[in-house]
């Protein structure tokens, strides 16, 4: 008797040690998986895909959602969901739109003054007076050029 408990035992022992090296080469194999993972999933922390049961049950807002089935819906909530009046996004602080508007006021009056001084330079820079100029001085020039001839035939 004491021989079929010790062959017992060593049976039992033998699919324990088996039991473990299986689950010892799962694990290996797993981990093999997991170092295969795309350099994207490495660089940016995916290790594992979510499935939709592994999703949080929370809305945008962060309030908590129940998971109902579409059955468990009344016709009278999925109408007025749908055909409810839309208000829009909410109005910013009163602070926030004076801050917008300061903002855009400053970048309009820099565009002004930009244009006012463009302007400005291409008014005095007026390409008929320049070319009046030059006419002037070289007139001048051609009289002086004249008078010095007139002086040194004098003499």
């Amino acid at each position: 008797m004491s021989q079929k408990n010790t062959s017992r035992g060593r049976q039992r022992l033998n699919t324990i040690l088996e039991e473990r090296k299986a689950h010892d080469e799962k694990v290996k194999r797993q981990a093999a998986e997991t170092e295969k993972q795309s350099w994207r999933n490495r660089v940016f922390g995916f290790t594992k895909r979510f499935t939709p049961e592994d999703m949080p049950e929370v809305d945008i807002k962060g309030h908590r959602q129940k998971r109902q089935s579409a059955a468990g819906v009344k016709q009278s909530q999925i109408e007025r969901q749908l055909y409810q009046l839309d208000n829009g996004p909410r109005m910013l602080t009163r602070r926030q739109r004076f801050r917008a508007w300061r903002g855009l006021s400053m970048l309009g009056l820099w565009f002004a003054a930009c244009f006012f001084l463009i302007q400005y330079r291409l008014k005095s820079d007026d390409l008929e007076l320049m070319e009046r100029e030059v006419y002037e001085d070289l007139s001048k020039k051609r009289e002086v050029e004249r008078m010095q001839a007139k002086q040194a035939e004098y003499d």
